[in-house]
């Protein structure tokens, strides 16, 4: 018997019919008509090569064939539909999972500091575990390796969905002692005169800020160019470079590490993060806990109007600052 060939909704049919004794009772049971149950009858009865129901003197009975059967067929259907009918659950309180992040320095700062404390509250034997970042995580969450991403907010990808979390505005920062702290206002040439740091978690050159620049025939001197936004403040602090960044960076550093923060002299983009998931967790409810308890945390998080500086997945292109 090749089991491909088997209409395996004949399954159901059978264990209605011996149930019920009647091809009439399971059609009623199946909701169906009785000659579509008449034709399933007799494609079972080919395939077992046994009449499985016998007409008596008081109806239908199972021969030995459909008597040895109907356990069988019973339990089979039953595992069936509770596989059809299964909604995994996800309780917080008592969930044992470990989520595989990734993002670079920045938002392991902001997404950890209030994620942490929300699960040590609300799921204390939830583990996260964040990976290095990469432009290559789009790959990483198709293939589940990952189960989610926090990153700038990306162009359209197929498969992947985003929830914004963040929506920050740059500014400037620099030593408190530097010559430019006391202006009240950059001009563009101000700031084109500085010895710039830039952030490049991939180590590549070039940023939307030097985009906007050469728009309007200027450009600056990067002197530093480091994988980590974070190290840059503490830089900054020691010496006459400065470096655009989120508001909400510089100003948590601004009294740890003396730092003077001044507005940009052009209009720029906003800098956001965003939650990024692949299709096949969309229905993971554990996965759909993490997604809403982080949207939540941030849901307040919109410093700006400005749209953010999108990352083009497409061109795997990084749009640092």
């Amino acid at each position: 018997m090749n089991l491909a060939a088997l209409d395996l909704n004949l399954l159901v049919v059978l264990d209605a019919l011996l149930a019920e004794k009647s091809v009439s009772g399971a059609a009623r049971r199946l909701n169906s008509t009785q000659p579509a149950v008449s034709r399933a009858l007799g494609k079972l009865r080919v395939w077992f090569d046994d009449p499985l129901l016998a007409r008596t003197r008081t109806g239908m009975a199972p021969t030995a064939m459909g008597l040895s059967l109907a356990a069988e067929v019973r339990g089979v259907v039953d595992r069936i539909q509770g596989f059809v009918d299964r909604r995994e659950t996800f309780a917080p309180a008592t969930a044992r999972r470990t989520f595989r992040l990734t993002m670079s320095d920045y938002p392991q700062q902001v997404v950890c500091e209030r994620l942490l404390p929300h699960l040590a509250r609300r799921a204390p034997f939830v583990d996260v575990d964040v990976r290095p970042w990469s432009l290559s995580f789009p790959d990483a969450l198709e293939a589940g390796i990952l189960d989610a991403a926090v990153s700038p907010p990306i162009t359209t990808v197929p498969g992947l969905h985003s929830a914004e979390l963040v929506r920050d505005e740059l500014v400037l920062v620099v030593r408190r002692e530097h010559p430019v702290a006391k202006k009240k206002r950059l001009t563009l040439d101000d700031y084109c005169a500085l010895s710039h740091a830039q952030a490049a978690p991939n180590g590549r050159s070039g940023s939307f800020i030097d985009d906007i620049l050469a728009a309007r025939g200027l450009s600056r001197r990067v002197v530093l160019r480091l994988p980590s936004m974070l190290a840059m403040s503490t830089l900054v602090a020691s010496s006459d470079c400065c470096a655009t960044i989120p508001r909400r960076l510089a100003e948590t550093h601004a009294v740890s590490h003396a730092l003077a923060v001044l507005a940009l002299p052009f209009d720029a983009p906003g800098i956001g993060l965003s939650l990024i998931w692949h299709e096949r967790s969309q229905l993971d409810p554990g996965h759909a806990w993490l997604r809403s308890a982080l949207v939540s945390l941030f849901a307040p998080e919109k410093v700006t109007d400005k749209p953010a500086a999108l990352l083009d997945l497409k061109r795997r292109a990084s749009r640092t600052l």
